[in-house]
């Protein structure tokens, strides 16, 4: 199990990079690969920070939702625990 769960970090860490890259080289190919030294940083930081703020909100929201789901769903399925999740052991045996 632990070679599964090391195997899906890296799967996700190579996800990560590959996304950073790639939003690199979108951001390179529509504004020019030296735009970033034309910005106010402190401004677009602060820009990002109110987007990011919106993020959490959608994000706890989806939480919220799926908390409820699981919620119902937990007395359906006997692997789920009390939080009607279903244990990583369990998830990834075959």
């Amino acid at each position: 199990m632990k070679e599964v769960v090391q195997e899906a970090l890296a799967d996700a860490d190579e996800a990560f990079i590959h996304g950073s890259v790639a939003r690199m080289e979108l951001g390179e190919d529509k504004y020019g690969p030296l735009k970033f030294l034309e910005i106010d940083t402190v401004e677009e930081a602060m820009n990002e920070a109110l987007d990011l703020a919106n993020y959490a909100r959608f994000i706890y929201i989806k939480l919220y939702l799926l908390q409820r789901a699981t919620n119902r769903l937990a007395a359906k399925d006997p692997r789920t625990d009390t939080q009607g999740f279903i244990s990583f052991k369990e998830m990834f045996q075959s």
